[in-house]
């Protein structure tokens, strides 16, 4: 079972590649899941409700302006997967006309499996711009500390501290979900899924990977995964994550979670 889920969701990358290079916004717009964002350090992200908003708002002249005649994956993988979600590390090139290598991003893509069909849910970008400094050898523990402060944030209950540690809009992404707190008092207020500590008479979450799967200057993609404790410190539970990290006017924050 397990291989035939990483089939299908590298189809449905393959599917979303296959299709922004047929230049067919249609086509494009139907590899995603709705609603579907796509977050960025360096604009806002638009949450998109329908294939029909979305392939509307496609406008492929902008990347061929650029010299862009198709794009190919330099590498992919199924980072973590379950029976509805998997998140898929990548990097593509763009390539011009000769056959030239023009530029190259990593993004983690958000894969989920809504009504039978999977799909591209989200996507978390690092957009480098040709000037962007590949030197990311002291942003790695600033991103990863942070993280690990907002996980013991959260076990805490300390919602101002958590607060302090997101760059506003924070996204959390569900299958047919995208989840957006637009300021701190909104996450504060925000809906929460019910935990697995009440399930399991948790009493203390911890975190325990962090890593750094993907960087760059402006933006990080780190692999989190978290346990529920009981009151003899054993593990009762476990989730996987992609935290998504921008930096925007100083401040590095968590922009968009998703969880296994």
């Amino acid at each position: 079972m397990t291989n035939e889920l990483e089939s299908m969701a590298l189809k449905a990358m393959d599917k979303f590649m296959a299709t922004f290079n047929s230049r067919n916004p249609k086509d494009w717009s139907l590899s995603l899941q709705y609603p579907h964002v796509r977050p960025s350090a360096r604009r806002d992200p638009v949450i998109t409700m329908s294939a029909e908003e979305y392939a509307a708002g496609v406008d492929f002249q902008r990347p061929v302006s650029m010299g862009w005649d198709h794009s190919e994956w330099d590498s992919k993988e199924i980072v973590h997967l379950s029976d509805h979600k998997a998140h898929g590390a990548g990097q593509y090139s763009r390539y011009n006309a000769q056959g030239e290598k023009f530029w190259t991003n990593q993004v983690v893509y958000i894969i989920t499996k809504v009504n039978d069909n999977w799909g591209i849910q989200a996507r978390f970008g690092l957009d480098f711009s040709r000037e962007s400094s590949r030197d990311t050898d002291e942003i790695e523990p600033v991103v990863t500390t942070l993280i690990k402060e907002f996980v013991d944030a959260a076990n805490d209950r300390n919602n101002d501290r958590q607060a302090d540690l997101i760059n506003f809009p924070y996204l959390e992404i569900d299958p047919g979900l995208v989840n957006a707190c637009e300021t701190k008092e909104e996450f504060g207020k925000r809906e929460r899924p019910p935990r697995p500590e009440t399930a399991f008479e948790c009493k203390r979450i911890r975190h325990g990977r962090v890593e750094v799967i993907q960087i760059s200057n402006i933006a990080a993609n780190v692999n989190v995964e978290v346990g529920y404790l009981d009151s003899d410190e054993k593990i009762l539970s476990s989730s996987q994550g992609i935290y998504m990290l921008t930096l925007k006017e100083g401040h590095w924050g968590i922009h968009a979670v998703s969880v296994i």
